[in-house]
């Protein structure tokens, strides 16, 4: 995992959308003094709304934009329900706020994510409405892409013993990113052959204090994640446990079974919500 630099201070600015709602935003110390930048923040709904290239729409939206040269990505969340509005205006830091803030963790702790620029937040009703993250760009490739080729079962069996390696770094330096699906890890290829990892959707993260490592139940848990393919997941704990310097004979089977019953209570709630469903067409 290479070293990025370390977390940016951060300014809270406010502005008034309409009569009837607020923009509240705070921009990392590293672009306050880019005019262009503030600018664009503090105009983020209406921007957001009618410039960008779409990324990605499903629950949140995303977008690039070109802001004098540099490419950054704004992800917007999606609309908040009366219940959440609530928990984020009084008891919760809402998604983007901690997006923000876990990138800077990640980056002191060795791990590469996108460069966190900003988060903004529309309160209207004396609730908040709509939250916005905004990051530097990473277009490197989703593991998924990386997974669903390659001679060895179906995917490439060096990026899976380099991607239990990487996994083995987080939970060493006592990091669980609670979302470690195949498109929320990127990767690229470097010199030498050598692989290159970096987190996104980063808001749901758990971080144990420095160099403390998560008991096993829950890094087993954790590593159940990324994929539904057995024959992977298999060559991912053998390496794991290798690269934690564990018992691989104890570790491994360990490892199956969490994943047996992880699979297998997933299958039950998909048949639930899928009876659910066609109780409610």
């Amino acid at each position: 995992m290479a070293w990025l630099p370390g977390a940016c201070r951060c300014k809270g600015v406010e502005c008034v959308l309409s009569i009837m709602s607020k923009l509240k935003f705070t921009i990392a110390e590293c672009k306050k003094t880019d005019g262009a930048f503030a600018a664009f923040v503090a105009n983020l709904p209406q921007r957001f709304a009618a410039e960008g290239h779409l990324l990605h729409d499903q629950r949140n939206t995303i977008k690039a934009f070109n802001l004098n040269g540099q490419p950054v990505v704004v992800k917007r969340f999606r609309r908040l329900s009366l219940f959440q509005r609530i928990v984020y205006s009084f008891f919760r830091q809402n998604k983007a706020v901690r997006a923000f803030n876990n990138a800077s963790q990640l980056q002191r702790r060795g791990v590469s994510t996108p460069s966190a620029f900003a988060f903004a937040e529309v309160w209207g009703g004396g609730l908040l409405q709509q939250v916005y993250y905004v990051s530097a760009a990473n277009y490197w490739q989703p593991l998924q892409a990386g997974f669903d080729v390659g001679a060895d079962h179906g995917f490439s069996n060096s990026l899976a013993v380099a991607f239990a390696g990487f996994v083995a770094g987080l939970h060493k330096a006592g990091i669980v990113h609670r979302d470690l699906n195949s498109t929320n890890v990127l990767w690229q290829e470097g010199e030498g052959g050598q692989y290159c990892f970096a987190l996104i959707d980063i808001n749901r993260i758990t971080f144990y204090p420095q160099g403390q490592v998560p008991p096993p139940g829950v890094c087993f848990e954790n590593l159940t994640l990324f994929t539904g393919n057995m024959a992977l997941f298999k060559v991912v704990a053998q390496a794991y446990a290798v690269a934690m310097g564990g018992n691989v004979e104890q570790m491994v089977p360990a490892m199956l079974a969490q994943k047996q019953r992880h699979d297998a209570a997933w299958q039950r709630r998909k048949r639930i919500l899928g009876k659910l469903k066609q109780l409610f067409r």
